[in-house]
């Protein structure tokens, strides 16, 4: 889930929560009925003076940010692929500690 709310290159897993104004959220929360399942944020940041909040999350990020997105997909993918070793809650302390690159 793209998160504006963390800087972009930052990326969390997290149980439980609200839809946070989030649309895709919104729509998978009311079609599942319930609200309480992990979700995978990558953070994409805030947008720019003058841009709307669509254009910046469905348009192209700068090359830096984009950089920082692309990283925190691997790791998230990591963190994933490590699920099928560690309990989950092990994987959320490992990948929600990791400083921002």
């Amino acid at each position: 889930v793209d998160n504006m709310d963390l800087p972009p290159g930052d990326c969390r897993l997290k149980k439980g929560g609200g839809d946070a104004g989030h649309n895709g959220l919104k729509s998978f929360i009311s079609r599942m009925g319930c609200s309480d399942f992990y979700r995978l944020y990558i953070g994409v940041g805030r947008p720019a003076p003058g841009i709307s909040v669509v254009d910046h999350v469905l348009g192209n990020p700068e090359a830096d940010d984009s950089r920082k997105i692309l990283q925190a997909c691997l790791k998230a993918a990591d963190a994933l692929k490590s699920l099928a070793d560690k309990p989950v809650s092990r994987v959320m302390e490992e990948l929600n500690r990791r400083e921002h690159s």
